[in-house]
């Protein structure tokens, strides 16, 4: 029982959270890449138009177009922004955690020290 649990946990810590936060990434980037497309598109198609086409009606039909996907850019803001966040956070919070565990595992050694002081020499450098 012990063991399984113990499995259970090493898949989800290394295989499924990985997995999950580059799934939401890719599904955030391909979406704002899919909506940069459908304006790019209809921007070409506004510089293709000749001024003798652009009536009124050709204009509302463009606003109208605009406004879907602004709407859906919102919306994909809306959804995705946070679960990115999120995924962002715990992946900072995981090598945080990682590194403390790394530290506590190697404190005699003297490659530890090194790090430790290239990363405070590296951070006082940074506040001068």
């Amino acid at each position: 029982m012990m063991y399984s649990i113990a499995f259970f946990k090493l898949v989800l810590s290394y295989f499924l959270n990985p997995t999950v936060t580059n799934l939401v990434a890719f599904v955030y980037s391909v979406s704002c890449h899919l909506c940069y497309r459908s304006l790019r598109r209809l921007s070409s198609e506004l510089d293709k138009c000749p001024p003798e086409a652009f009536t009124f009606k050709m204009q509302i039909e463009m606003l109208k177009r605009r406004q879907k996907i602004i709407k859906l850019v919102e919306k994909i803001e809306e959804t995705l922004s946070t679960a990115s966040f999120i995924a962002c956070s715990a992946n900072f919070m995981a090598c945080l955690a990682h590194m403390s565990q790394l530290l506590e595992y190697f404190s005699g050694n003297p490659i530890v020290i090194i790090v430790q002081v290239s990363f405070s020499t590296a951070h006082a450098q940074k506040l001068a």
